[in-house]
């Protein structure tokens, strides 16, 4: 559950950073009220490499259940 939240949170940090050319900061996560009309751009702005980042934790599953087995 960490690892997705940290990579959730590094994702959103990629395209904040394509889009402002700064970094996410703490209070800017927590105004997530001002992301209603930003579905499209968002979409627009995650590139399909960004998804990768996800594979740690598909791995983590499949570990998780491959030892659960045992």
């Amino acid at each position: 559950m960490t690892s997705f939240i940290l990579t959730f949170v590094l994702l959103a940090n990629i395209v904040f950073y394509r889009f402002y050319s700064d970094f996410l900061t703490i209070p800017v996560l927590f105004q997530t009220n001002n992301m209603g009309d930003l579905g499209s751009s968002i979409t627009s702005l995650i590139e399909p490499v960004d998804l990768l980042m996800f594979v740690d934790i598909i791995i983590l599953i499949w570990l998780y259940k491959k030892t659960a087995f045992l």
